[in-house]
């Protein structure tokens, strides 16, 4: 804001300088006549000038500069995730057993706010969070065009817009395994709308690797036999391990009662996690378990505002488990 006050005030005052002449002349002469000549003149010139002449000029001119561009450095301004997710026995959803695994992709934008859409997840390495509750990190979401396009080098994958009351979002749904890249690199850009600028952002989403090898073996038994069968203790900690190890930021187990109750634990991806007795302990003597075991990568890229797009790959293998006591 700029205000420029320009205040100028004279004042011209001339006063009246007093000229007064007198003259006295007095002339007297007395000759036998008797004749007496008295002559005075006297001059009084009183001139008085006064002038006041007042100026004030007072001009205050205000001039607000209204044009702020706000630095949304280090806020996020959206996400896209990118997910394939497998159930090792399909047959015990009362799915074919031929079905394939599903795959698919999201993404939103919104006004940049600080925060992640992933704060929800446990906080550090080696901890369980019983019931979690994803939290929305903004409830209106932007315009970024027709569609968002992930591209590994080699296909498109099209998110394809759905406008809603909360604004619009993107998603692409019906995706085959044909479409999905392990340990792939994506770019992920979009054309621009009426709230988000064009961008385009190369190598910024990760999709991992998947499993090969989950032990207990049975968490991920493919038949009615071999499912529900890996114990879960109530009174005693039990180790999950994985391979390959290291080839991702974060591994998620995550749980589903018949009772009624969840919880998700978090690792390193070091390839081993000990679920705490503790985590199953509320959960009913015999409940049986959805276990969800899934790999994920975290990257970042810049918008056009300067705010941040979380991106996310993640991979998972569904099994199943049950509580012991």
């Amino acid at each position: 804001m700029l205000i420029l006050l320009a205040s100028g005030c004279s004042f011209g005052l001339t006063a009246a300088r007093p000229g007064r002449d007198a003259e006295d002349d007095t002339g007297g002469r007395a000759d036998s006549g008797g004749d007496t000549d008295t002559d005075t003149d006297t001059d009084s010139d009183t001139d008085a000038d006064t002038d006041a002449d007042t100026d004030a000029d007072t001009d205050a001119d205000t001039d607000t500069d209204t044009d702020a561009d706000v630095d949304y450095t280090g806020s996020v301004g959206g996400y896209v995730l990118f997910e394939w997710s497998d159930l090792s026995c399909p047959v015990c959803s009362g799915l074919a057993s031929t079905e394939p695994p599903t795959v698919r992709a999201s993404a939103l934008f919104h006004l940049p706010v600080p925060g992640s859409w992933w704060a929800w997840l446990p906080p550090t390495d080696d901890t369980c969070v019983a019931d979690p509750a994803p939290a929305a990190l903004a409830t209106t979401t932007y315009d970024a065009g027709a569609a968002v396009i992930l591209n590994d080098g080699h296909r498109d994958v099209s998110l394809s817009s759905t406008t809603g009351t909360d604004g619009v979002t993107y998603a692409a749904s019906a995706l085959t395994t044909a479409e999905w890249t392990a340990s792939g690199t994506w770019e992920v850009a979009a054309r621009g709308g009426a709230d988000v600028a064009a961008f385009r952002l190369d190598n910024v989403l990760v999709t991992p690797s998947d499993f090969t090898d989950i032990q207990p073996a049975g968490i991920i038994a493919d038949t009615t036999q071999g499912a529900w069968s890996v114990p879960f203790s109530a009174s005693a900690d039990t180790t999950i391990t994985w391979a390959p190890a290291y080839v991702g930021d974060m591994v998620l187990v995550s749980f589903a009662a018949s009772s009624g109750g969840t919880a998700t634990c978090r690792s390193a991806d070091d390839g081993t996690i000990a679920i705490p007795a503790a985590t199953v302990a509320a959960w009913s003597s015999g409940a049986q378990l959805t276990v969800r075991i899934a790999r994920y990568t975290f990257r970042q890229g810049v918008l056009t505002d300067g705010s941040t797009l979380e991106a996310v790959g993640s991979i998972e293998r569904v099994g199943t488990g049950y509580v012991s006591r």
